[in-house]
């Protein structure tokens, strides 16, 4: 699945121990002050222009090494091919990559990051960890991945996503996240991977817009975060073509419907976090920027977290931990879930760029957690000591560089800090999910696992298939495991999910709809062919002018010959709703 190329370079945007959250909002006439360091004459750095962000960055010798990287240790990967006593490699993945290894320079990098890029001394662009993002997938909008936008649109917007996400949120409480852990166990005997990415999508539409999907609309996102983050991480070249260009064009059309939900739902939050908002290009930003921070932050990181972690616990002969350390205790939790970000780090890499674009580099965190310099026994699995973690380092703590915290800046946040909102929410998130699962730890067991057992790997971070159960009995399922072919498309993405969840769902009908019917193929009006796309939706006459269903594709409205008069439109059944052959649930209209 396209997860398992994603996971492997999770960028340092995601979620990160933030400091208090300055409260001044960052006003658009703020974009236009005269910084001490700003640029040469004070001003800000010079935009990229449209074809500057459509330039291809990739090169054969990048897409050679990062197929290197695949299922192989990070630090053997880079200090095998380092010069200096692994503290640098130049020249991979791909000529104009140079990487530094070390925990020491790695937090004085970070430090400098926002003044730097003020500057206009380096760039952030659109990348994640070691990827390349291309422009495809925003082309109508700035072209580039929302976290490599324009500096102006970073300082707009990142005081929100800290309200959001960060230390002291009025968005999220342990107690919020406790409540959705309970309703995620509640009544359920089975778990998997897709399970634990189910929740966090959940939990995230929540915490980020006060959203409450239904299980179809989860699954729709689940398939939409597979298929945008693999035409967005593929070379520009490869995703023109013609195998890719429909999977683009989808991908492309439903990040337009789920930015209108998101909007929709920024307009309709009473929680008063997310400011006001006069410029529709701002809002889609923003929109954009967390439908990013769920598709490919906290919606990758958390759920991989959790599956490694249950990996250390459940894991059998294969765990790296020790067996008499594995049951859950208060003490030992949090810990945990440290050394499992540590050791096997989501979070990958920190780049940036030169001014000109031709030189990449990237702060290699997942090396940097494993440096011998500032660990003991680096490649071990071992639960330290709490304080050991917390230690300082720079503007942040020993562990915070597994998020880039220290890239908030030497001042703690600012609207200019790249390091990231929510080390803690993600942190909590899975502190939370183990503490509800400790007491009942040993009513769970393996019941499904591959013929290896329960293993986790790197290149990218994760464990291997598998399902835990409770009160089962006997011993555990091998399943074969094939072999991963490449990308899915958003169709066999949705069929998966579907198939996760069993076939118990039902067709729920819009509300701008009075009935939902079958709608007939335009092209077979005599035979009266189904359409197994779409349903008819039927509205009163007066809502045919302007008629819409946000974050749903249909077509203008026109009137109907009833009584009393109506109007139809036809309306696309979402991918997971096709997956669910929801279509056989409606009837003939009337």
């Amino acid at each position: 699945m396209w997860r398992f190329v994603v996971l492997s370079t999770f960028v340092a945007i995601g979620f990160v121990d933030a400091s208090r959250v300055k409260k001044d909002h960052v006003e658009k006439t703020d974009l236009k002050r005269v910084r001490p360091h700003a640029g040469v004459d004070g001003t800000l750095p010079t935009k990229l222009t449209d074809d500057e962000r459509m330039t291809s960055r990739t090169s054969v010798s990048f897409i050679k090494g990062l197929l290197q990287m695949k299922g192989n240790n990070y630090v053997d990967t880079f200090c095998s091919r380092s010069k200096d006593n692994c503290t640098t490699v130049d020249g991979f993945p791909g000529s104009n990559s140079h990487s530094e290894l070390t925990f020491d320079v790695i937090v004085r990098e970070l430090m400098e990051t926002p003044k730097r890029e003020e500057e206009g001394t380096i760039r952030r662009l659109g990348d994640l960890g070691y990827f390349i993002f291309n422009d495809l997938l925003w082309d109508k909008d700035w072209k580039v991945f929302p976290i490599g936008a324009d500096f102006e649109d970073h300082r707009m917007h990142r005081p929100t996503a800290d309200k959001l996400m960060g230390h002291n949120s009025g968005a999220w409480s342990p107690e919020l996240i406790r409540e959705h852990v309970k309703e995620f166990f509640k009544g359920r005997n089975s778990m998997k991977g897709t399970d634990y990415d189910k929740f966090s999508t959940k939990l995230f539409h929540k915490i980020l817009l006060d959203m409450t999907l239904s299980d179809i609309e989860i699954e729709d996102f689940e398939s939409y975060k597979g298929s945008s983050m693999m035409v967005a991480m593929l070379p520009r070249w490869l995703v023109t073509a013609l195998k890719w260009k429909g999977t683009l064009s989808t991908a492309q059309e439903n990040r337009d419907l789920w930015l209108e939900k998101y909007e929709a739902a920024m307009e309709k939050d009473t929680r008063k976090i997310i400011p006001e908002m006069t410029d529709p290009r701002d809002r889609r930003f923003l929109a954009d920027l967390l439908l990013t921070a769920c598709t490919s932050a906290g919606g990758i990181s958390v759920p991989s977290i959790m599956g490694l972690a249950l990996a250390v616990v459940y894991g059998g002969d294969k765990s790296p931990l020790p067996e008499d350390q594995r049951q859950l205790t208060k003490k030992t939790i949090r810990p945990l879930v440290y050394e499992t970000v540590r050791r096997y780090a989501v979070v990958v890499g920190f780049p940036w760029w030169s001014p000109d674009m031709s030189k990449r580099t990237v702060l290699n965190l997942a090396v940097g957690l494993r440096d011998p310099r500032k660990w003991t026994e680096p490649e071990a699995f071992k639960l330290r000591d709490i304080n050991e973690y917390h230690e300082k380092a720079g503007s942040g703590t020993k562990i915070g560089i597994a998020w880039a915290q220290q890239g908030k800046g030497p001042e703690g946040v600012t609207p200019d800090s790249r390091g990231c909102p929510g080390q803690e929410l993600s942190v909590v998130i899975v502190e939370e999910f183990l503490k509800e699962l400790m007491p009942m730890q040993n009513e769970w067991s393996v019941t499904e696992m591959g013929k290896d057992g329960v293993t986790i790997s790197e290149g990218p971070s994760g464990a291997s298939p598998f399902t835990l159960s409770k009160g089962a009995t006997g011993e555990s399922t091998i399943r074969d495991e094939p072999e991963q072919t490449g990308p899915k498309t958003v169709e066999e993405e949705a069929e998966m999910a579907a198939s996760s969840v069993g076939s118990t769902a039902t067709f729920q009908c819009p509300s701008q709809c009075m009935e939902c019917c079958q709608q007939v193929i335009s092209w077979s009006f005599v035979l009266g062919r189904q359409d197994k796309t779409a349903f008819k939706c039927v509205m009163p006459k007066e809502s045919i002018p302007g008629f819409k269903i946000v974050g749903r594709k249909c077509d203008a409205a026109t009137p109907r010959d009833t009584d009393p008069p109506s109007g139809e439109s036809k309306c696309a059944l979402t991918t997971a709703e096709q997956a669910h052959e929801f279509q056989n649930q409606l009837a003939i209209c009337n």
